[in-house]
C-alpha cells in the first residue's frame, strides 16, 4: 500500500506540473481550479491505476521468464502499453477532466484517437527505456512521470483546444 501512495502522490504532482506548464506555455490565465483538477486525476486515478498496470506487466513478464529474450519481453510490454494502457488512460483522463469541468463528452473519441497517435511519438521511445532499462515499480513511475509532465502538457493543450 505504501508504494501505491507514493505513486499516487508522484502522479498528482506531475499532473499538476503538466497543467502549469501548459498554462504558461499557452500564455493562458492562471487557473488554480484546473491545476487542482489535474492533480486530483493524477492522485486518485493515474497513480493507483499505474501501479496496477505495472504490477500486471511485471507478473506477465515473470510468467514468460527466460522463454523469451529480453528484447522480445521489452517489445511486448511496449506494444501492450501502447494498444491497451495508453488508449484506456487517455480516454479515462479526458472524460474525467471534461466531466469535472462540466463539459460534454461530445467529440471525445476522435480527440482520443488523435492523442493516441500523438502519444506514440513520445511514449514509444520513452517506454523503450521504461521496460528495457529500468527495474522496480517506483523507479519506473519516477521515470514515466518525468515524461508524463510533457504528456500532461500535450493533453491539457488538447483539452483546451490550443496547439501543443
Amino acid at each position: 500500500m505504501h508504494v501505491v501512495l507514493k505513486m499516487a502522490a508522484t502522479s498528482g504532482t506531475t499532473h499538476a506540473l503538466g497543467e502549469v506548464v501548459a498554462q504558461v506555455g499557452t500564455r493562458s490565465p492562471f487557473d488554480l481550479g484546473k491545476i487542482v483538477r489535474f492533480a486530483c486525476v493524477g492522485l486518485l486515478l493515474h497513480g493507483p491505476l499505474s501501479y496496477l498496470w505495472l504490477t500486471g506487466a511485471d507478473l506477465a513478464m515473470e510468467r514468460v521468464g527466460r522463454r523469451w529474450s529480453r528484447a522480445a519481453r521489452t517489445l511486448s510490454l511496449i506494444v501492450a502499453d501502447q494498444i491497451a494502457w495508453g488508449p484506456f488512460w487517455i480516454l479515462v483522463s479526458c472524460a474525467v477532466l471534461r466531466q469535472l469541468e462540466g463539459r460534454p463528452l461530445d467529440g471525445l473519441l476522435p480527440m482520443v484517437g488523435a492523442l493516441c497517435v500523438r502519444g506514440w511519438g513520445l511514449w514509444l521511445p520513452a517506454h523503450t527505456v521504461t521496460y528495457g532499462a529500468i527495474k522496480g515499480k517506483l523507479a519506473r513511475l519516477i521515470w514515466v512521470d518525468s515524461v508524463e509532465i510533457c504528456w500532461v502538457c500535450i493533453l491539457a493543450c488538447a483539452l483546451r483546444g490550443t496547439p501543443h
